[in-house]
């Protein structure tokens, strides 16, 4: 029975630490190299592209889209620069990388017939991205089902739910998409008030609590037009319906909305105007 010369396998194990494992040693660094100043590019150029392309936005939303862009950027990047470095590590194995490509490429073929729809979820995400229809961070409505982005890829977009629940959307379903955090957001709110109220002594009182919250020091950063009686909005089953309208900062409408619910409350009680 033959026996094991530790001398030869050290030699042999040296021998290939110095020829194939120095390669493969030296590919891997060059992966990282690349990756760190692909990394350092995409960021400077990604930020320089959306000052200039939105000039007129401010910091915070600036900031989502720019975070958006990199992150789906970095991740498309880390995915070729891995594959790359495979591809060249393999040979230092003793595999074919040309008859590997070719199999490959048969089975490419073959799975692109039927990845037809991950080729739509792709092009979709690129659009999304491009247009900057929405960004991570904002709160979105798409296709009747509304939450905060959490995550955003060339795939599909995460939401949170007020509830807690997590939606996964894949992108060449969606077909509509309301964004309630672009630009500004709205207070959109109605008050039933019965009809022996005087309608001109309520709405003064709307407006003046509208302007007041608009000045209060905690509020006057999240409104942008202070909350005021648009008309009447309806007539029916013993009441009248008053419509108010406010803007605010991008996601502030909740928390602006239920502060002036509770304003308006209180004044038309202390004026002695019941609410339906």
């Amino acid at each position: 029975m033959p026996t094991l010369d530790f001398q030869t396998i050290l030699q042999s194990i040296l021998q290939w630490l110095l020829n194939p494992g120095l390669k493969i040693l030296v590919i891997i660094i060059g992966g990282i190299i690349v990756y760190k100043i692909f990394k350092k590019f995409s960021l400077h150029l990604i930020e320089i592209i959306t000052k200039k392309t939105h000039p007129g936005r401010d910091g915070k939303a600036l900031e989502k889209r720019t975070q958006t862009l990199i992150q789906v950027f970095l991740m498309a990047g880390k995915i070729v620069i891995i594959l790359v470095v495979a591809l060249m590590i393999l040979p230092e194995f003793g595999i074919n990388i040309g008859a590997l490509l070719a199999g490959i490429g048969i089975l490419g073929l073959a799975i692109g017939f039927g990845s037809q729809s991950l080729v739509k979820d792709i092009v979709s995400g690129l659009f999304i991205l491009i247009e900057d229809q929405y960004r991570v961070g904002d709160w979105v409505n798409i296709d009747g089902t509304e939450g905060k982005v959490e995550d955003i890829n060339l795939r599909r977009t995460t939401l949170r739910g007020l509830d807690g629940v997590q939606h996964f959307i894949i992108h060449s379903t969606i077909r509509k998409v309301s964004n309630l955090s672009k630009g500004f957001s709205r207070v959109d709110m109605n008050i039933a008030l019965g009809y022996e109220v005087s309608l001109d002594r309520a709405i003064e009182i709307i407006n003046k609590t509208g302007k007041a919250l608009a000045q209060d020091t905690q509020f006057r950063a999240l409104v942008v037009k202070p909350p005021e009686v648009l008309g009447v909005e309806s007539i029916e089953g013993g009441k009248v319906s008053l419509r108010i309208l406010g803007d605010t900062k991008p996601g502030k409408q909740w928390e602006v909305a239920r502060e002036l619910r509770k304003r308006i409350k209180e004044a038309l009680t202390k004026e002695e105007i019941t609410m339906k």
